[in-house]
């Protein structure tokens, strides 16, 4: 990925509306040099680089359904994308997997909004 790709998302974890999608970057990191216990509240996560079939982006904290190469056989997978040693990888259980080796990728939402996805 080059720089000019990088993407990113934030999570507010104490606003009742969790994501800040769209702000000015400028005016964003004037604030977070004046108020900094933002720090505290605010988290970062990175776009992988991958989208779905549908063409929406894969973000780090969010639950897809793909198709996982087990024993050489494909199967349906559920998990969460996490970001590990500058990697993006999918957790189902507690099996990993590489998110650049999975097919058919669906996502269904994310961890932090959609807890429940990850009981199916």
């Amino acid at each position: 990925m080059k720089l000019k790709d990088f993407d990113f998302r934030i999570l507010d974890k104490e606003k009742a509306r969790n994501y800040i999608y769209y702000f000015d970057p400028k005016k964003f990191m004037e604030k977070m040099l004046i108020d900094t216990s933002l720090y505290e509240t605010l988290e970062l996560e990175l776009w992988s680089g991958v989208c779905d079939k549908r063409g929406f982006r894969i973000y780090e904290g969010d639950v897809i359904e793909c198709e996982a190469k087990i024993a050489g056989l494909y199967k349906k997978v559920r998990g969460s994308v996490i970001f590990k040693d500058r990697c993006f990888y999918v957790l189902v259980n507690k099996d990993i997997y590489k998110l650049n080796t999975l097919s058919n990728i669906k996502l269904l939402g994310n961890i932090h909004e959609k807890k429940e996805l990850l009981n199916h």
